[in-house]
């Protein structure tokens, strides 16, 4: 069971990230309102970024502005105005002419000169009723502003195209229309029928096109003279933003085409024209050769130039008077329509919240013309998803790698990268692809592993705290939770020191003491020596009755483990020294402490039965070291400290070799006295320096030679307990030698 949390726990950060990801592809697939709205705003961004382009020369727009209001007079003007400029615009060379301008109903504008000519003809002396009918009837037809606009329009040189629109539901229209109706004013905009709707693998399901209810047409005479007609609805987004504009809407049974592709087809010459439709989705539309990408519905995302105006705007009082250079509307696509503030259609576009209606007309168009697109292909979201996915897994990677703090940097690359590649794609391909879904799967998913990773860092801290503050100082601790991915508990090989603490002849003396004054006296010093062993760095491995077992090196690593081990030693013999200053003064007895020191390769970590473990190390090392703090009662000495520690302190502390041992498992190590940071004191050095002339003599076998030396050394220092030793061994391998290839281990059997 426990190696299957184990397991469960080592996948769970996957499973947090996998969980994620499918949350997000799940709102990418239903599509989130909020989300979306964003997403559209990273289009606007970027489309705003990339810059303006260059318009088609061949479209132009005359528009109503104010200057032409101030010069022609208020909106609306008489249509006869409106027939002077498709005169003066058909003079002037443009190949079509498209009204984004509604003529709805019939003119009631009066022109004076008509009551002047009636008064002119009273006044030769009509006099009959007839006569004044007759007279009536001919300034009618004469006066007439729609008939004169239809005459314009039917002589013009230019195909004119007029627009009108859709009411796209019934509760739109204010007054109920039956069959008839409805059958005739389709009839009216039959030019802007697509003569062909191809369907390509399509059988029985719905209809893909945006359906209309009713149109709303011009005047009977104005679309009979025209050449076409086309649609002008556009319909924002749920922002307000107009960032499409349907290409085919569905009325009855046929399927129109809007103004632009009205106005280009006819400049075009009339090429074939049809709506491509297959698998139940409007793939695009046929221009001759051109062919139109759209959505599913039949909607083109509109590529934006720029900002209002990146069209030229002619004002219509200019050419009304002639005010403009010769040929500069040859051949070209005139848009009319009003720009002037108050009258016009204003529309919120990527480019800001005020931009005409007519010249989103002619961005289609020109889009059309020039084959600039902006796609959002079928491939695009087969990429979102796998973007959702890689940046989502990408997290989990960066953060097993480089853990939370690194990985924030990394990850915030990543979506630097993947926004700067969506936009690049967008600016040099004009292919959509989404920005924020990916995002969001690389925020949540770094954002959960994160929180998961704080939520397991405060178990494993509270872990560590728990398992070691017994064992370490504070600030040990807080060591260990700062490097605890480098830390081991289950238990590893690691080169460390280890030191034995043990009380000399306290077993005796807590038969003559008082048990609370003896508790006392040994917690005290306990106490102490515990402080030394966490100031040191060490760890605080067990306490041994009346003694102690430290580690030096782990759990956190120390660099210089052998000489923190004997920086503690040093410092317990002196406090152990001030203590019996104190507990002699009141009485208590002063006690004398052995210690052992060992250096090498343990085995540490959580060690024990299932029931019950402690942090603590073993091995041959951990052994010798128990067993030089036996040996230091023996040799008199309060710190023996083995070969591998002299070799790593001998450079710092002043050391003197004292015997050569054997351990447990055969093999020989020399022993080494460690008497303090510096120098002892004069009687002490000269004692020890003939101690090791002695020692080197033994070594030789010349026992005669060494007795004497350490004969000497004894009484230099009567302290020196182990010169005794040495002398009496002397005496012993005079009598008996040992044999030939003796290793200088002295075998006390």
């Amino acid at each position: 069971m426990k190696r299957l949390l184990s397991a469960a726990s080592k996948f769970m950060p996957l499973a947090i990230a996998l969980a994620s990801i499918v949350v997000v592809l799940l709102l990418y697939v239903s599509g989130i309102g909020f989300l979306d709205l964003l997403e559209l705003k990273t289009y606007d961004l970027r489309l705003q970024s990339r810059g303006s382009l260059a318009p088609s020369h061949n479209i132009v727009l005359c528009v109503i502005d104010e200057k032409s209001l101030r010069r022609e007079g208020r909106w609306p003007w008489p249509r006869w105005k409106i027939a002077n400029l498709v005169d003066a615009l058909s003079e002037k060379g443009a190949k079509v002419i498209a009204f984004d301008i509604g003529f709805f109903e019939p003119d009631e504008y009066v022109d004076r000169s008509l009551l002047d000519e009636l008064e002119t003809e009273v006044k030769k002396g009509l006099t009959t009723k007839v006569e004044l009918i007759s007279l009536l009837e001919r300034i009618k037809n004469q006066f007439n502003n729609d008939l004169i606009l239809a005459r314009s329009i039917k002589d013009s040189r230019a195909r004119i195209v007029l627009g009108y629109f859709f009411h796209m539901s019934r509760e739109d229209v204010e007054h109920e229309l039956d069959h008839d109706q409805l059958m005739k004013r389709l009839s009216l905009i039959e030019t802007s029928k697509y003569p062909i709707v191809l369907y390509r693998r399509h059988g029985s399901g719905p209809s893909p096109f945006t359906k209309a209810f009713v149109p709303v047409t011009n005047l009977d005479e104005l679309t009979e003279a025209a050449e076409s007609t086309g649609y002008f609805n556009i319909f924002p987004d749920p922002d307000g933003v107009v960032r499409r504009i349907p290409l085919a809407i569905q009325c009855g049974g046929d399927v129109y085409s809007p103004l632009s592709i009205q106005a280009l087809w006819n400049a075009l010459d009339r090429p074939p024209l049809s709506v491509v439709v297959s698998d139940y989705r409007v793939a695009g539309i046929k221009i001759g050769k051109k062919f139109v990408p759209t959505d599913a519905n039949g909607n083109l995302l509109i590529n934006y130039l720029g900002p209002p105006k990146t069209f030229p705007h002619i004002p219509v009082t200019d050419i009304l008077r002639g005010d403009i250079e010769d040929g500069i509307l040859k051949g070209s696509i005139v848009f009319v329509g009003a720009t002037a503030v108050g009258i016009y259609d204003q529309r919120a576009t990527p480019f800001g919240p005020v931009y005409p209606g007519l010249e989103v007309h002619a961005t289609v168009a020109d889009n059309i013309l020039t084959q600039r697109y902006i796609l959002k292909p079928k491939w695009s979201g087969i990429v979102d998803l796998l973007t959702i996915c890689m940046l989502g897994l990408s997290s989990v990677f960066l953060l097993w790698l480089l853990g939370p703090y690194r990985a924030v940097f990394v990850c915030a690359g990543l979506f630097v990268a993947h926004v700067g590649a969506c936009t690049a794609l967008f600016w040099t391909r004009g292919v959509w692809l989404n920005i924020i879904y990916p995002a969001i799967s690389l925020a949540m998913t770094y954002g959960l592993l994160t929180i998961y990773y704080y939520v397991t860092q405060e178990k494993e801290k509270k872990r560590l705290k728990v398992a070691f503050h017994q064992y370490v100082s504070p600030f040990v601790v807080k060591q260990l939770l700062k490097q605890r991915d480098d830390i081991h508990l289950g238990g590893e090989k690691k080169d460390l020191s280890v030191l034995f603490s043990d009380l000399r002849g306290f077993t005796k003396l807590s038969k003559n003491s008082a048990p609370q004054e003896l508790a006392s006296q040994l917690n005290e010093y306990l106490t102490a020596m515990t402080d030394i062993v966490f100031k040191s760095g060490g760890t605080l491995d067990k306490y041994i009755g009346d003694g102690l077992m430290a580690i030096f090196g782990a759990p956190v690593p120390i660099p210089e483990h052998p000489y923190k081990a004997c920086e503690a030693a040093i410092e317990m013999i002196k406090t152990l020294e001030r203590l019996n200053t104190q507990w002699v003064t009141t009485g208590r007895t002063a006690l004398d402490v052995g210690i052992g020191i060992s250096t090498g390769t343990m085995l540490v970590g959580n060690l024990g039965s299932r029931q019950r473990f402690d942090y603590t190390a073993i091995g041959e090392s951990v052994n010798l070291g128990a067993k030089l703090e036996r040996l230091s009662t023996y040799y008199g000495m309060n710190i023996l400290i083995s070969e591998p520690t002299y070799h790593a302190v001998k450079d710092k502390l002043f050391c003197v070799e004292i015997d050569t041992i054997q351990q447990f498992d055969g093999e020989t190590t020399r022993v080494y006295c460690l008497v303090d940071r510096e120098m002892p004191s004069d009687q002490q050095h000269k004692a020890l320096n003939i101690f090791s002339m002695g020692l080197r003599l033994y070594k030789l076998k010349q026992w005669k030679q060494a007795a004497e030396m350490f004969y000497n050394a004894h009484k230099a220092d009567p302290a020196l307990r182990v010169a005794e030793i040495y002398l009496r061994r002397c005496k012993y391998l005079i009598k008996n030698p040992p044999p030939p290839k003796w290793n200088g281990v002295w075998n006390s059997s």
